[in-house]
């Protein structure tokens, strides 16, 4: 059996429309913004989820609050560890991301640590809850879940969370479309199927399929990978 993460990144907020660095900035969505946090509702509203998290970032928080309004039981649990990477001295600025980083700008060291301390912590766990009693299942298997976690993000920070994902906790390619180069759309769908023994599968990355209107095409937020 397995326990289905549904990655999504908020919706649009003024400074993605005007390509300013947000970084940690606690900006709020704009319209276009919240219509796209209803689409993902409209598309999960059959979708009962077992626990939820969030960045306590404002512009995540509200999407995740939108997504569950028809779940009123959910608690959403914001917490600062899903924040946006701190984007340091360049926070506020308009433009993308080139060349080399100022030191003030959080690492990517940093966001791993952040991360997997948060999925171990909170991810894992409530998967083990959500399993108790269950054989572990091997990795072929195809099954449906059997409970469902949201999780509400930034583009930057799960970009790192899906090659962690990925790369160190090794979970394997499920979807014939997977493909971690995928840009991380405003209100896109990720998903992951995590099995008790912590292994786990990716299904769709940044998958826009709900979505009836034009996204921003450039995240501001987005750094390379060291």
């Amino acid at each position: 059996m397995s326990v289905r993460v549904f990655i999504i990144r908020h919706g649009e907020t003024n400074e993605n429309a005007n390509h300013i660095i947000q970084g940690q900035l606690d900006t709020m969505l704009n319209e276009a913004g919240i219509k796209q946090a209803r689409f993902c509702h409209d598309a999960l509203k059959d979708t009962r989820f077992c626990a939820a998290f969030s960045s306590d970032l404002q512009r995540a928080v509200d999407t995740a609050r939108i997504i569950l309004e028809s779940q009123p039981d959910v608690q959403l649990q914001a917490v600062e560890a899903l924040r946006e990477r701190h984007m340091g001295e360049l926070q506020g600025r308009q433009g993308n991301v080139h060349g080399s980083l100022p030191a003030s700008v959080e690492s990517s060291g940093s966001i791993r640590a952040r991360l997997i301390k948060f999925w171990r912590e909170s991810v894992e766990k409530q998967v083990q809850a959500a399993t108790e009693g269950a054989d572990v299942v091997p990795a072929s298997d195809s099954s449906e879940p059997t409970a469902n976690i949201l999780l509400v993000s930034h583009g930057g920070t799960i970009s790192v969370l899906l090659m962690m994902l990925f790369k160190e906790l090794h979970f394997g390619r499920g979807d014939q479309l997977f493909d971690l180069t995928t840009r991380i759309w405003n209100a896109s769908i990720s998903k992951v199927d995590v099995r008790r023994d912590g292994s786990g599968t990716f299904g769709r990355v940044a998958d826009i399929s709900h979505m009836l209107g034009p996204v921003v095409e450039k995240n501001a937020d987005v750094v390379d990978e060291e």
